[in-house]
């Protein structure tokens, strides 16, 4: 808790420190495996030796991050939830990430709360528990009752504006480097999630969005008649730093595989009704959750219909997509759908998504955007399917080079909408929770229904 509130030279020195520990300690362990070991990549013996690399540094990055809160802890809950890409020794630590992290003392929560409302505590409400029930990178919510109704009041942490500024700063210089030496496309594709994070950070910090964009989504799932919902805000008691909403009875996140197993929850059915509900509002909506990760979707038992329902929470970060931004995304799926290689170049221009190759190779870009919005497998086939698609690519660069045919440089991007990182994200949960439950889905088929929906 102490060194959340670090600002400022010290928390720089601190992130930059771990960082700069955990770097050098796979660089020290690439040597190690290549030159002294000598192992053969992708043998068993290479993927104990990495296993174990990860499960030594993990813990140490991980805990010490996760005593900083704020963005580090966005950051986990992202990637804890990327069955398909986080090795597992990472995984299972960064799932910690999710709940029970350090907590602002009731002094501050009481502040936060009256300047929120305008009101003394006792005036508000009839209970309230000074001990909050989840904190987590922005806020902590804790529980109340107003009128003898039991309610929930979501807190907004004391001075973390300014800190997850920074943070995001820090982070992108830290994803930008480790993309440099790696030559790893997915510190890249991180860097510039941050970078669109950072030009929306200010939606986050103020739970008045969050409000509006909860009650947009429930009148949408409403109206779709979809058995999911969203939180029930009480229209009194919001502001930019605290607001009301309905007490729900929760019983555990959409990839809690261990309690699913126990109630007996179809693990296919729950994957397939989150992929349709999620999917929907991108492709149909145009309007969703940008900050999509386990802890954000939770699972209620319904004992009188027998069924376990979806509950969406946390909309304090979301993305709206312009009305050409919907009608290039609904394009593109479609045309993915029919392997039609000419649309879906031509979907991706119209989102401005450009290469330095696109005048003399554009079915490449359609290439990798048919392997980002695949169908979703289980984790074993989607790393898998990671694996190949980076040999493949480091293959064709060989080639190229052999022949004399790379420009200099390689292929880079000259164009990437922030639609882009926030659409890829959400699919990337999906298809993350998929993995961790071990589900195929056909997610091409569902994303092109939506498109569809959308211009019906």
């Amino acid at each position: 808790h102490a060194l959340r509130r670090w600002t400022g030279a010290m928390r720089a020195v601190f992130v930059y420190a771990v960082a700069a520990s955990a770097i050098v300690t796979y660089l020290t362990a690439r040597v190690v495996h290549n030159k002294v070991l000598r192992l053969e990549a992708d043998s068993t013996e290479s993927d104990a030796f990495w296993e174990r690399v990860h499960l030594r540094v993990a813990p140490f990055v991980v805990t010490r991050l996760a005593s900083l809160g704020s963005l580090y802890v966005k950051l986990g809950q992202y990637l804890s939830a990327r069955a398909d890409i986080a090795p597992p020794g990472w995984k299972g630590v960064l799932e910690q990430l999710q709940d029970d992290l350090a907590a602002d003392a009731p002094s501050d929560v009481r502040r936060t709360v009256e300047a929120s409302f305008r009101r003394k505590v006792e005036d508000v409400f009839d209970a309230f528990d000074w001990a909050p029930v989840a904190s987590a990178s922005i806020a902590q919510v804790h529980r109340a009752s107003v009128g003898g109704k039991a309610v929930a009041v979501k807190v907004r942490h004391a001075g973390i504006a300014a800190v997850f500024r920074g943070d995001l700063r820090r982070t992108i210089k830290i994803f930008d480097f480790c993309a440099k030496i790696s030559g790893n496309e997915m510190f890249r594709v991180q860097a510039d999630v941050c970078r669109s994070w950072e030009r929306e950070a200010h939606r986050e910090l103020d739970l008045t969005y969050e409000v509006a964009a909860t009650r947009e989504v429930g009148r949408f799932l409403d109206k779709t008649r979809a058995s999911a919902r969203t939180a029930k805000i009480h229209e009194d008691l919001t502001g930019p730093a605290a607001f009301v909403m309905d007490w729900e009875e929760l019983h555990c996140k959409v990839d809690d595989k261990e309690v699913l197993e126990v109630h007996g929850v179809d693990a296919e059915a729950l994957a397939r009704h989150y992929a349709h509900c999620v999917l929907s509002q991108v492709f149909e909506l145009g309007f969703f959750n940008a900050d999509p990760h386990p802890g954000n979707v939770a699972l209620r038992f319904d004992p009188s219909a027998g069924a376990a329902r979806l509950t969406l929470l946390d909309w304090g970060w979301t993305h709206r997509l312009s009305p050409t931004e919907l009608k290039g995304w609904r394009d593109l799926a479609l045309a993915l759908y029919d392997s039609d290689t000419a649309r879906a170049s031509e979907a991706l221009a119209a989102l401005g998504y450009r290469t330095n190759q696109d005048g003399r190779d554009a079915a490449r870009s359609v290439h990798f955007m048919s392997f980002v919005m695949r169908d979703a497998s289980d984790a074993t086939t989607a790393r898998r399917e990671t694996k190949e698609r980076m040999d493949a690519i480091k293959q064709r660069v060989k080639e190229e080079k052999a022949a004399g045919t790379r420009e200099k440089g390689g292929r880079k991007l000259q164009g990437l909408p922030d639609s882009f990182l926030f659409v890829v994200r959400v699919i990337g949960m999906v298809r993350g929770t998929c993995a961790h439950l071990g589900v195929s889905l056909p997610l091409v088929d569902i994303m092109a229904t939506y498109a569809r929906r959308g211009y019906a």
